[in-house]
């Protein structure tokens, strides 16, 4: 209901929202391992422009730090920063291994995209043409599903191929970076607050 109610409110842009495809959640990517909050405090983390990441990357004890995707590799290879948030596919494209030496499965922070359609073009079609490009949407978005998690499967085996150490955090461990992102939540707007809400029930 959550889902519908948000891609019902991109008719107010002449937009159709057809859906939302997953793009899986970003990794922490730094030059030492961080298996807890106090292996990543004060650490310097690059963080892609979004005022949630930053707030969390400041919640959790790190300092955020802005820098463009086409400089991350050299900033990193020069020690601007301590790590970076991406995706694992991402990563591993652009070999952060030759620059950092691990990778946290952090799994707190998932992306994706929402598929969009012109709604006129989608009104002239027949009863039978939507039935069609609905059939098409939910093949290309389990497509979509199958491709980015071989993807992600594949990124982490590659980095560790390279010699890159990839790390996952303790289920009691996660519970205490949920914690710390705690007051993140609290100052979301508050119209985004009730959507979560709406979505946990």
């Amino acid at each position: 209901p959550v889902g519908a109610e948000l891609l019902g409110r991109l008719s107010k842009k002449r937009l159709h929202g057809a859906g939302f495809w997953y793009d899986g959640f970003v990794a922490l990517w730094s030059s030492k391992p961080i298996r807890t909050l106090e292996e990543l405090k004060n650490q310097k983390i690059r963080v892609f422009p979004s005022e949630v990441l930053t707030n969390a990357t400041k919640a959790l004890g790190a300092a955020p730090t802005s820098i463009p995707g086409a400089e991350v590799f050299l900033a990193l290879k020069q020690g601007v920063a301590d790590g970076a948030w991406t995706t694992p596919p991402y990563g591993n494209r652009i070999k952060l291994y030759e620059v950092l030496k691990s990778v946290t499965k952090v799994n707190l922070f998932p992306f994706g995209y929402v598929a969009i359609m012109n709604p006129t073009f989608l009104k002239k079609q027949s009863s039978e043409g939507r039935a069609l490009i609905n059939k098409a949407l939910a093949a290309g978005k389990a497509y979509n599903l199958a491709e980015i998690t071989n993807s992600i499967n594949s990124a982490y085996k590659s980095v560790a191929s390279h010699g890159m150490q990839v790390v996952d955090i303790s289920a009691a461990e996660r519970k205490r970076w949920h914690a710390a992102l705690k007051p993140v939540y609290e100052n979301l707007d508050p119209i985004v607050k009730k959507l979560l809400a709406k979505a946990g029930k």
